[in-house]
């Protein structure tokens, strides 16, 4: 379900864990209600951005969510990848991340904005760059990904690349 655990260190030297949430729920949310029985998160590292406008410390993950094939089938095919389709469920299309401020608070963005039928189907998020290259008052964000899930794929990678600003921004 995507849960994310923190470990809180203690004075006698042990860990709390603390459950910060489950991003199942929020990407639910996110996609207005429809079911995650699956969450992949974090294949890269949780990728600390400063937000250029209030300079808080932000973290940043990729994800992917498998969404439960259901009798309704319509909805089912407007959000899962065409060609990552089973009888049990398919591969959302659209390319999530989760983005976790100062406070502990999670929200989920996407690259190439919300998925709708006849974008790209980018699938995940593999990893997260801030570019070395970036301009004085513009800080570049690279995004690349796409899991093949088992699933037979070729010509599938892909790069985007926007501003710090705009992944950051509410």
């Amino acid at each position: 379900m995507g849960c994310v655990v923190r470990l809180d260190p203690q004075p006698d030297g042990s860990y709390a864990r603390v459950r910060e949430a489950c991003l199942a729920e929020q990407i639910s949310k996110y996609l207005d209600g429809a079911p995650v029985s699956y969450v992949l998160g974090a294949y890269n590292n949780f990728i600390p951005l400063r937000d250029p406008k209030s300079n808080e410390l932000v973290h940043i993950i990729g994800l992917e969510a498998l969404i439960p094939a259901s009798p309704k089938g319509r909805r089912f095919e407007q959000l899962t990848a065409h060609n990552m389709r089973s009888d049990k469920g398919g591969f959302y299309a659209g390319a999530m991340y989760a983005l976790r401020d100062a406070q502990g608070r999670w929200r989920i963005g996407e690259v190439n904005g919300k998925y709708r039928p006849g974008q790209p189907e980018l699938v995940s998020i593999y990893t997260i760059t801030p570019s070395p290259f970036s301009e004085p008052g513009r800080q570049a964000i690279y995004f690349g990904g796409y899991d093949p899930n088992f699933f037979p794929s070729s010509d599938t990678a892909w790069v985007y690349s926007t501003d710090l600003a705009n992944v950051v921004g509410r």
